[in-house]
């Protein structure tokens, strides 16, 4: 399995501990089943994973649940034993003892988010389908018990907020304060509960707007390294740059190439922090043609230079 050079670095969390120094978990998503009650466990999470090459790998099955959303590529996987044609906005949903492979089975890059996470209580693993884990939360509202859902263009945009959201808490994660990351995965769970398990019928008349927005911003975070104009990100809006520029910075707090210099900046941090790749290296990785000018806005942002940044302790 190949995986985008940049994004191997910035999107890969695989270090959230079972049992943090000095503290325990704090038992905020912790299900009670059978007079038994299980803590959440994350075992990784990828945001905008990319595959790119082909590659032969067996089915498995194994004792977690995977949340995956697919955000570009026409493909399929396998499932079950059968052949499941992937697209944008696919949701999937495996349980304990589902057998699958998301290996891609054709030609072509796919894109997607996926978090795997397990309950465990005594050395004991929760097996329990999906929409029964959701009643434990939700009660007995669930509607859907399918395993894979095309989502509608505003859904899998709220959803994929919910990821970026955990991201950024996984992030900054740190031993002494977890609540962050179990609030992003309860944000995640409710964008679940009411966009599938309990969907409603009635959409805001913000929510193609908003799908829209989403389209755009998504742009950005796949062409870090492109050259883009405003004009470019409102076409793809479908909206004059001015009016784009005012909806943009509403719904996400800047305007959009702000946007795109902070995520580069951001890419550019983790990039540092965790590879051993030269400032050179990875100021052409992110499309800097100049590496006085990528030192010069890199700290502007982190308030140091790279050669800096690199030497500090995290």
């Amino acid at each position: 399995m190949k995986v985008c050079k940049i994004l191997t670095k910035h999107i890969e969390t695989e270090y959230f501990p079972e049992h943090p120094p000095g503290q325990a978990h704090p038992q905020l998503l912790a299900v009670e089943h059978q007079g038994v009650f299980y803590k959440l466990l994350i075992d990784t999470f990828h945001l905008h994973q990319h595959i790119t090459s082909l590659q032969k790998t067996s089915e498995h099955c194994h004792d977690v649940f995977h949340i995956v959303l697919y955000r570009a590529g026409d493909n399929a996987f396998r499932l079950d034993g059968r052949q499941v044609q992937s697209h944008p906005n696919l949701l999937v949903l495996i349980h304990p003892g589902m057998v699958h492979s998301f290996t891609p089975l054709l030609p072509g890059e796919t894109i997607y988010h996926e978090i795997t996470f397990c309950f465990s209580a005594q050395g004991q693993r929760l097996t329990v389908p999906f929409a029964d884990l959701f009643r434990k939360y939700y009660g007995e509202a669930i509607k859907s018990d399918k395993a894979v859902i095309t989502l509608d263009a505003s859904s899998a945009a709220h959803l994929e907020e919910s990821y970026i959201e955990l991201d950024k808490a996984l992030y900054n994660y740190d031993s002494t304060r977890s609540f962050p990351v179990y609030r992003a995965l309860e944000h995640l769970f409710e964008a679940l509960f009411q966009k599938v398990f309990c969907p409603k019928h009635e959409e805001s008349p913000r929510s193609h707007i908003e799908a829209k927005l989403q389209e755009s911003r998504r742009h950005i975070e796949c062409k870090l390294r492109s050259k883009l104009c405003l004009k470019e990100l409102a076409a793809i809006a479908g909206m004059s740059p001015e009016h784009f520029c005012r909806e943009f910075k509403k719904a996400y707090g800047e305007p959009p190439l702000e946007m795109r210099n902070r995520l580069r900046i951001n890419v550019a941090m983790k990039l540092i922090q965790y590879s051993d790749y030269s400032i050179k290296e990875i100021a052409e990785e992110l499309g800097y043609s100049d590496i006085y000018h990528f030192s010069k806005v890199f700290k502007k942002t982190s308030g140091l230079p790279p050669g800096k940044f690199r030497n500090q302790k995290f």
